[in-house]
């Protein structure tokens, strides 16, 4: 391209960006509080610096006339990203007293430091902060003059002006910062989110930090597990690759393999592993009857050869003992055995 394409270029892309870039707005009077320890001359006091009026200092009656050496000094309802401040003075007679006029400008729990102005002339101080700056207070500062004449410094108003609003995911000086807030704009100096909830994936008041790695997700509460503990991406926990590693998957290796096959068995396992606990019990159930006619029957035996029973005792016992023995094996044979053994008592 040749250099006069170059030329052509910048000066529209210049022009784009100046038609496009938003003008600054005034900070409103009611937003500003004005102090001053400078003595007034009559009813010229401090607040008049910022009254919304400007005129002739004698004829409105809307200036602030403190007595050198002075200061006035406005303090904001909150920090701004100051883009403009412009300073009046009186346009009519003693514009002198405009004169030795210094700007000292501050942050909240930050000491004052000058300022230069941009552009001056006789009535009117202009500075113009690139890149905005943050500030919270504004101070004016008139010195003593060469002249005896000047005994006071006179300031018809003080105008501040903000940067104005980013558009929603912006905010910063210029804009130049990203919040990731997931619903409303962000705080246009600090980025926090009013919503106070931030998208997935990111973290932090103006939630413009990423997860920690091994987190994503809403409020980074969700962990995955990527092949060599790779880092997973900070929204939805993919791994490169789709790797999971070992004992994990899912689409974000964020559940265990144990846990799946453990909650959800392969269509037909429940039934089988019913069937097979139902036939184990039965097992023990019969093998529990054995167990316990065994004990009994021996117990028996052993109680009759200690006693010396008649031999019809022994035989009618042995008879009851094998019935008790074979129908026990049966637990739904129960109520006959006990009407059997009621029947021989009573014959003998």
């Amino acid at each position: 391209m040749s250099t006069k394409g170059w030329i052509i270029l910048f000066t529209v892309g210049f022009l784009l960006e100046v038609s496009t870039a938003a003008d600054p707005i005034q900070i409103l009077n009611s937003s500003i509080s004005v102090t001053s320890k400078s003595n007034p001359w009559v009813d010229m006091v401090a607040d008049k610096v910022n009254d919304g009026r400007v005129g002739g200092a004698d004829s409105c009656k809307c200036c602030a006339a403190l007595e050198r050496p002075a200061w006035v000094q406005l303090t904001l309802d909150k920090t701004y990203l100051v883009e403009k401040i412009i300073i009046l003075g009186r346009p009519d007679i003693y514009r002198q007293q405009f004169d030795n006029i210094t700007l000292l400008l501050g942050g909240q729990d930050q000491s004052l430091d000058g300022v230069a102005f941009t552009s001056v002339n006789a009535t009117v101080k202009t500075t113009i902060l690139t890149p905005p700056r943050e500030v919270y207070t504004v101070r004016v500062s008139g010195g003593e003059l060469t002249t005896n004449t000047i005994r006071h410094m006179t300031i018809c108003e003080v105008m501040i002006y903000r940067q104005a609003d980013c558009l929603p995911g912006k905010y910063g000086a210029n804009c130049s910062k990203e919040c990731h807030c997931l619903a409303g704009p962000c705080e246009s100096v600090t980025g926090t989110c009013k919503s106070a909830v931030c998208k997935d994936g990111w973290r932090g008041p103006a939630c413009n930090k990423t997860c920690n790695p091994g987190t994503f997700g809403t409020n980074c509460s969700s962990i995955c597990h990527c092949y060599e503990n790779v880092t997973c991406h900070h929204t939805d926990g993919t791994c490169p690759n789709n790797q999971c590693a070992a004992g994990w998957t899912n689409e974000n290796c964020s559940v265990d393999e144990v846990f799946i096959y453990t909650s959800k068995r392969p269509e037909g396992q429940c039934d089988r592993y019913n069937n097979a606990l139902i036939a184990v019990s039965s097992v023990l159930e019969v093998v529990v009857a054995a167990v316990v006619v065994v004990i009994v029957v021996y117990n028996r035996r052993i109680h009759r050869q200690s006693t010396g029973g008649t031999p019809a005792n022994r035989e009618s016992s042995s008879h009851t003992y094998e019935d008790l023995a074979r129908k026990s094996s049966n637990p739904g044979h129960y109520d006959c055995l006990q009407m059997s053994n009621i029947q021989q008592a009573g014959r003998s």
